[in-house]
C-alpha cells in the first residue's frame, strides 16, 4: 500500500452478502481491479496495480449488516485537535 497523503482516504474495507456482485460493481462502475490479496475469503481491489479496498463477505454469525469501513489520513496534530489535545 502506498504511504497516504494527509487528509486524504487511502483505504476502503467492503464487507457484503454477496462478493461476486460486489467486486462486478467496483470494477464496471468504479474502475478498480480485483486481485488475489493472499488472504482468503479478502479479495484487493486496486487502481493502476496500487492498494485501494479489500472486500470480503460478511460472516454468517456476525450481528451486523454489509458496510463499508473507510481509514482517511490526518496529520498528528490533526487528530490530537480532534480529540481536544493540545
Amino acid at each position: 500500500m502506498p504511504t497516504p497523503t494527509v487528509n486524504s482516504f487511502f483505504w476502503y474495507d467492503v464487507m457484503t452478502t454477496d462478493t461476486a456482485a460486489a467486486t462486478k460493481f467496483y470494477a464496471d462502475v468504479v474502475g478498480w481491479t480485483p486481485q488475489d490479496s493472499g488472504s482468503p475469503g479478502y479479495t484487493a481491489l486496486t487502481v493502476d496495480g496500487v492498494g485501494t479496498a479489500g472486500l470480503m463477505a460478511v460472516p454468517e454469525d456476525a450481528a451486523r449488516a454489509p458496510t463499508t469501513v473507510t481509514a482517511a489520513a490526518a496529520s498528528t496534530a490533526a487528530v490530537r485537535l480532534s480529540m481536544g489535545s493540545p
